[in-house]
């Protein structure tokens, strides 16, 4: 019984992984439709705050309570960065749609992001499942700190009537963002040595 609960998807520690593969796409619907939602601009800017908070925080939620219920198993350790890879991937495909976000820089990302599935799925079939290496972890904070500036331009560009204010932060963002692009260059050598050593 011990073993199933361990394994299982309907562990609590995997049902809140899961909800970032769903809160993703609703992400994605509410920016896209920020003027076509039956709210206020405001309250459709605190949506979409809200839903990225939440993504978030069930980031880090579901590890702690892995551990704490002694929940940790290979699905979760797998589920966990594709849940990790598909959220930031939405936050960067709405950026992109909105012009913010370079079309080149979510390229390189969606390419980083598709070897490292590629390189897990290639040492999982050797028995080995790869859990997130000290690059991976700063990568993350790199682009969840990518997903608050990417929102706060959105924000200003609905809520702020001073351009100027709006093309400063605009121009933050696009900072942040070429740091996106260094820790996935990173990330994708880290762990393609990490590939090479175990082949």
């Amino acid at each position: 019984m011990e073993k199933n609960n361990k394994t299982s998807i309907a562990s609590l520690s995997n049902i809140i992984t899961c909800s970032r593969i769903f809160l993703a796409p609703v992400f994605l619907f509410v920016v896209l439709s920020i003027n076509h939602l039956p709210f206020d601009t405001l309250t459709s800017v605190y949506l979409i705050w809200g839903i990225f908070i939440l993504i978030e925080i069930t980031d880090f939620f579901d590890g702690f309570v892995a551990r704490l219920l002694k929940q940790e198993s290979e699905l979760g350790r797998i589920l966990d960065p594709f849940a990790d890879s598909l959220a930031r991937l939405t936050y960067f495909l709405a950026f992109m749609l909105l012009g913010i976000m370079p079309v080149w820089i979510f390229v390189v990302v969606l390419y980083r992001d598709l070897w490292i599935g590629f390189v897990r799925l290639l040492l999982s079939r050797r028995g080995i499942t790869q859990g997130a290496r000290m690059s991976g972890k700063i990568k993350a904070w790199v682009y969840a700190i990518a997903g608050v500036f990417g929102i706060l331009t959105i924000s200003a560009q609905y809520i702020l009537n001073n351009s100027e204010a709006y093309d400063i932060l605009y121009f933050l963002t696009q900072i942040v963002f070429y740091v996106v692009v260094a820790a996935a260059i990173w990330t994708f050598f880290d762990y393609t040595v990490k590939l090479v050593k175990k082949v």
